[in-house]
């Protein structure tokens, strides 16, 4: 996605080590901004990544739940994960002997019909251009199709191949071309 609007385009990861360790957060925050990246993703529902970008004046994005009020001038939005609907569906149909398991589904929930957290400096357009890329995905398109590169240059999804949800969560063992990973 970064890519699709500059070319050049890189993501960071630092890994903490821990589900839940606002300190080690803040730490990973301040040393990556410290190496140039102007733009921070918290871990879930820890608000001091989004404190920390916003301290530094730059852009952040929460994970999970909102936390615009940890980044009045910086804070994009967050990404909200909704397994409600699915998961009704998914125990009626157990209820009806139809259950089937093992499905692909997608949960990430955008738009006006659900509560997104956009930061109020986050300009109209950039929304409209954001919540037109769901739709195309909801839609059918997808955004996961090759040719893909790995961050060695190998060709790991080949022209006309899709990457499905259930390919990528299960073990993925490689990193797509412009990925940094800190270990």
């Amino acid at each position: 996605g970064a890519r699709s609007v500059n070319p050049e385009a890189t993501v960071t990861v630092a890994y903490i080590g821990s589900y839940y360790d606002p300190t080690a957060v803040r730490q990973a925050s301040e040393a990556m901004i410290s190496s140039g990246v102007d733009y921070i993703s918290g871990i879930i529902n820890i608000d001091t990544a989004i404190t920390v970008a916003e301290e530094n004046g730059i852009w952040s994005t929460g994970i999970d739940m909102g936390m615009s009020q940890f980044g009045p001038q910086g804070y994009a939005m967050t990404v909200t994960h909704s397994f409600k609907e699915h998961l009704k569906g998914e125990v009626q149909n157990l209820l009806d002997g139809t259950w089937e398991g093992n499905a692909e589904f997608r949960i990430i929930t955008m738009g006006p019909d659900y509560d997104i957290d956009w930061g109020d400096t986050v300009p109209q357009d950039v929304i409209d251009s954001v919540e037109t890329v769901f739709d195309d995905m909801v839609d059918g398109w997808e955004p996961f199709e090759g040719p893909i590169q790995d961050s060695g240059g190998n060709v790991v999804v080949a022209e006309g191949e899709v990457l499905t949800a259930l390919d990528l969560f299960p073990g993925l063992e490689w990193v797509v071309d412009g990925v940094i990973v800190s270990e």
